[in-house]
């Protein structure tokens, strides 16, 4: 579960009442090994860009970690893009300028859900929206708008209502603190595509969790669904008219939701929610893949064993196409590709009688055709490198749709630069551990640093990136490639998040 629920551990500690960390429902991205990516630009073009900008690369040597001793500060001068992390303690949150070398505590309370740094940033990278609150004072529990670390950080509004706060703290039935589940669960922030709108999960007029759409440019907050039912994991369209969600009404003991419905709510009209299909009742989760087009979107159903059903779902039709009915373990869709790769682990291969491996479908209708044999892990589509990404026991292997692939031995993780012109591996394993730089054919050309490598995301102008290791996290830049620590006041634990906010 890719979460640090810090709050609900509070809760449950001081309150001694019967809330649980739900399973994470849905429309939540597969894995991936590569950190969010601000910019990109054509692959075309980042071929030029490897030919035309070589760095002068430093000898082969590693360069040994040199400490750059940053000065915290509260009041600096404005700068950006900012990189966000996690502290130590996986719920206190540090902005770091790389211009300035400055570090500064973002002020808010105690961070409800690691997801929230992806899920909660624009898509245009400008604001991050972060749930955040404390048991103290459950009022604190709300939505927080981030746009400048050095600015005072606002406070949207409140999760949930007095009267559930109330109902909570007094442990007053199981409905409350379901409500209270819902609006902490990850995939709960969507922005629209246009960035002027987001929708998230909040309970203030019931004892359930709602969707809820404010306008950011007018600071008005509308209801958009009022059932009994818990609603979650809300996505809008590529058109920004429709905002697809699941619904669930109740919790089972081990925490995981049972879902009852996928439906999708007409916007801005707010005069029509259609319900799409019917979850099968071992679901512990609908996943949302990608948009095939305006209306039509790609998910599928996940039991704690594996996942199933590859569908395509029309929302003008109401109709439900299956593409590809067999178990899988994790997918990966290119949308301007229309390519879908699935990872076939042994598991789910037993279910089915096939060979574990990778199956592709390279073009949309294409039939699935495995491509490599074996258990992988780690799947994810790179825009940058235009190709799957995905980790085995030889290392990573990038595979275009058109089928021709590259190899990075002994690597568990790799990330290519915005501008497609670089690509580095990494691994944590004491094997091999060490991150590394490859042109994008997947030529080593040379050695940044030899310690265990856990996290690693490139700036937005391929300049440089930042690593995360088990001593802190470092900034790496060319032409030096020399590993500059920041801090090693780093959050190390499960779920770990970082991103780009830009000014």
């Amino acid at each position: 579960m890719k979460r640090t629920w810090a709050l609900i551990g509070l809760v449950l500690a001081t309150l001694a009442c019967s809330l649980s960390a739900p399973t994470p429902a849905a429309w939540s991205g597969t894995p991936t090994a590569e950190v969010r990516n601000a910019t990109s630009t054509a692959y075309a073009a980042t071929r030029a860009a490897e030919l035309t900008a070589m760095p002068t690369l430093p000898p082969t040597k590693t360069p040994t970690p040199v400490g750059m001793t940053p000065t915290a500060s509260s009041n600096i001068t404005a700068g950006g893009p900012w990189l966000i992390f996690p502290a130590h303690d996986g719920a206190s949150l540090i902005a770091y300028d790389p211009e300035l070398g400055m570090l500064t505590d973002l002020e808010l309370p105690p961070l409800a859900n690691l997801r929230d740094l992806q899920d909660g940033l624009s898509g245009d990278g400008k604001v991050l929206l972060l749930r955040a609150g404390s048991i103290e004072n459950l009022n604190e529990l709300a939505l927080y708008k981030v746009t400048d670390p050095n600015e005072p950080i606002e406070k949207i509004t409140p999760l949930l209502s007095i009267y559930l706060q109330r109902q909570i703290i007094n442990q007053v039935g199981k409905r409350p603190a379901r409500a209270m589940s819902t609006v902490l669960e990850d995939g709960g922030i969507a922005w629209s595509p246009n960035n002027n709108q987001v929708v998230f999960a909040a309970a203030l007029d019931a004892d359930s969790g709602d969707l809820y759409l404010m306008d950011l440019s007018k600071v008005n907050l509308e209801r958009l669904t009022a059932k009994y039912a818990q609603d979650l994991s809300p996505t809008w369209s590529p058109g920004g008219d429709w905002i697809v969600f699941e619904e669930a009404e109740t919790q089972l003991e081990n925490g995981d939701w049972r879902f009852t419905a996928v439906s999708a709510f007409r916007i801005p009209r707010f005069d029509e929610t259609r319900f799409l299909y019917l979850p099968p009742s071992a679901s512990i989760g609908e996943e949302f893949l990608g948009w095939a087009n305006a209306i039509n979107f790609l998910s599928y159903s996940c039991t704690d064993k594996a996942c199933q059903n590859l569908r395509q779902v029309d929302l003008e039709s109401i109709s439900v196409k299956s593409i590809y009915y067999d178990h899988f373990s994790e997918a990966s869709y290119a949308e301007k590709e229309k390519a879908i790769a699935l990872i076939v682990d042994s598991v789910a291969a037993s279910m089915d009688g096939k060979s574990a491996g990778v199956y592709l479908s390279a073009y949309e209708g294409a039939p699935f055709t495995q491509i490599m044999a074996g258990d992988y892990t780690n799947l994810s589509w790179s825009e940058a490198g235009g190709m799957f990404l995905v980790t085995g026991k030889m290392g990573v292997m990038g595979i275009r749709p058109e089928r021709t692939s590259i190899t990075l031995d002994k690597e568990s993780g790799a990330a290519f630069s915005p501008n497609g012109a670089w690509l580095v591996g990494w691994n944590v394993d004491p094997v091999n551990p060490g991150i590394r730089l490859y042109s994008t054919s997947g030529s080593f050309l040379q050695t940044i640093s030899t310690d265990a490598v856990r996290y690693v995301t490139w700036q937005a102008d391929s300049k440089g990136l930042v690593m995360v290791t088990d001593s802190g996290i470092y900034q790496v830049n060319f032409p030096g490639l020399q590993p500059n620590l920041i801090t090693d006041d780093i959050y190390l634990g499960d779920g770990f998040e970082m991103v780009w906010l830009n000014p």
